[in-house]
């Protein structure tokens, strides 16, 4: 989160901020994950929370894990449809409103590592005192360019 002084990492930055881009992404958990939306701003990046899985969809067991974790998909499918079509039209201030949502100033970031796996990008946002890490389906030039400018804090890896 932010630590501008007498910033909470909900408030409004400024009325020209405008969205660069978005990709939807699972954030690793202690116990399973969440399914989270990125959105790089003009001024910061938005972590906009669309659903939880629990360690029932990160089960050890290959054969109870999908079980489990397709009973838990169908279970909250319908609610995450309709929270991220909610999101699409909704501005970085409305979805700061929402307590489970917040932003990390680019300003507190240290550190982008992105890799390619083919598949998958794996996310890692180091800032000034935290660790992020995030896991999406989307592809590497999308993940590139949303994190364009901050070029000199950006490593990319691309794993055969």
């Amino acid at each position: 989160m932010s630590t501008e002084p007498g910033s909470d990492g909900k408030g409004p930055k400024t009325a020209s901020e405008t969205v660069l881009g978005d990709i939807v992404a699972t954030a690793r958990l202690d116990l399973g994950s969440e399914r989270v939306r990125l959105l790089a701003t003009t001024m910061r990046l938005i972590v906009a929370h669309i659903g939880k899985r629990g360690t029932g969809a990160m089960a050890a067991s290959p054969i109870l894990g999908r079980l489990s974790g397709g009973l838990e998909e169908l279970l909250k499918g319908g609610l995450e449809s309709r929270k991220k079509r909610t999101m699409g039209a909704s501005s970085p201030d409305e979805l700061l409103a929402d307590k489970d949502n917040f932003y990390i100033s680019y300003d507190d970031i240290v550190q982008v590592e992105l890799e390619d796996l083919g598949m998958i990008v794996t996310i890692m946002i180091l800032t000034k005192d935290r660790k992020f890490q995030f896991v999406t389906l989307a592809k590497s030039e999308s993940v590139i360019g949303m994190f364009h400018h901050l070029a000199t804090r950006v490593t990319m890896r691309h794993s055969p």
